[in-house]
């Protein structure tokens, strides 16, 4: 059985939505800005968040076959100063940290936190940049 990260992205995608985080605002690419030209685009609604960059790399996970992946994620408000960036961060490392799961194709996954910054304002968005590590192995048999 071949690992796949992308169950892994799915099932990170779930269990946010399914917390509640940023109404449920989960992306794997950055939404498009409102355009003129375009008036009935609706553009981004904040605040959401969005999968950024991951690496992965084959790695002892215990005794299994695994990957350790190195997952960003970001959150996006335009709220006044970083308060509901941070509270959202929380809400989000609360979710996932240390949560395991078990994949449709039988592969397991466990998500740790690693650390996190809040940066802006940048076109008035604050925005928190948040690293988690995910072990993702294959069940054994």
């Amino acid at each position: 059985m071949a690992l796949d990260f992308t169950k892994a992205q799915e099932q990170l995608v779930s269990a946010l939505k399914a917390a509640g985080i940023c109404e449920g605002r989960i992306y794997d690419f950055m939404p498009e800005s409102p355009s003129k030209g375009r008036p009935s685009h609706m553009g981004q609604h904040y605040p959401f968040c969005v999968l950024g960059n991951f690496a992965s790399d084959v790695n002892d996970v215990g005794n299994r076959l695994g990957e350790v992946i190195f997952q960003m994620l970001e959150v996006h408000s335009r709220d006044r100063g970083k308060a509901e960036a941070m509270a959202i961060a929380a809400q989000i490392r609360n979710s996932l940290h240390k949560a395991s799961f078990t994949l449709a194709d039988g592969a397991s996954m466990r998500v740790i936190w690693r650390g996190e910054d809040i940066n802006g304002p940048e076109n008035r968005v604050y925005f928190c940049d948040m690293r988690f590590e995910i072990k993702l192995y294959e069940a054994c048999t």
